[in-house]
């Protein structure tokens, strides 16, 4: 398929720790300002948030990987993800896509 543009759906998983002031309530609205951030997007599918203690892990689906791409970079735009970003801790944050085969 070189050369050639996926159209298989594509997850992105981005792995992160909170800051341990962050509470479950700011959290909760963030990420809902987030989502709504995230509709508006083209081949947004959806995104769930996961949790272990401090570590968290959200997981992005989208249509393509052409769609992830623009969507990640629209994102770094969003006053709503600003206001998500803040609470974790950035240096940390490993993020990577991943084409849905089955």
């Amino acid at each position: 398929m070189q050369g050639q543009q996926s159209t298989a759906a594509c997850i992105e998983i981005a792995e992160f720790a909170l800051w341990p002031d962050t509470t479950e309530a700011a959290l909760r609205d963030a990420l809902a300002g987030l989502d709504a951030f995230l509709a508006t997007q083209p081949g947004f599918i959806r995104r769930r948030t996961l949790r272990e203690g401090s570590q968290c892990a959200d997981l992005v689906e989208w249509r393509d990987r052409v769609s992830a791409v623009a969507g990640a970079q629209a994102v770094m735009q969003s006053p709503a993800a600003a206001r998500y970003f803040a609470l974790l801790d950035l240096a940390g944050v490993r993020m990577r896509h991943f084409e849905v085969i089955a």
